[in-house]
């Protein structure tokens, strides 16, 4: 949602329904990881305590991430990241948030290489590839511009 105003007044409309609802708790969260400091720490004990609620929720592990994320945590997110994989290993989210924290961990250029792919295959519509796609068509417009220069010189 574009409008974290809103949001959070639909989030506190929820919790004056029905505070644990699960729906009500992955609102919240999300809502609070748009925001900074503790707003991102208390997003993660939410999507903590919703993977211990149900451990099969590659949800709960991708938001838990995200926090992490967030607050620069890259290995230990990273780990979280591999038990989603293991879960759910084409899911979208986890392989772009895997390959954010490849990129700030010590992983190796193929290690990245090979998330982008699979996310590039098995997603080919997701933000992030037709991100990748957009870079390396602006790359090579950029090496034809400059290329008979080069050839030149």
């Amino acid at each position: 949602m574009e409008r974290p105003d809103c949001a959070k007044k639909i989030v506190k409309r929820m919790q004056g329904t029905e505070e644990d609802a699960t729906l009500t708790q992955l609102a919240e969260a999300t809502v609070n990881l748009q925001q900074n400091g503790e707003h991102v720490q208390e997003a993660y004990h939410i999507f903590h305590d919703l993977s211990d609620k149900y451990p099969a929720s590659t949800i709960a592990l991708t938001g838990m991430t995200t926090a992490l994320i967030c607050m620069g945590r890259w290995d230990e997110a990273e780990s979280y990241l591999q038990d989603a994989l293991q879960k759910d290993a084409n899911n979208p989210s986890i392989l772009a948030n895997l390959i954010v924290c490849s990129g700030h961990t010590t992983k190796s250029e193929d290690v990245i290489k090979r998330y982008v792919n699979q996310l590039q295959d098995a997603h080919p519509n997701h933000p992030l590839t037709q991100l990748f796609a957009t870079k390396e068509r602006e790359f090579d417009r950029v090496i034809k511009q400059y290329a008979p220069e080069v050839a030149t010189n």
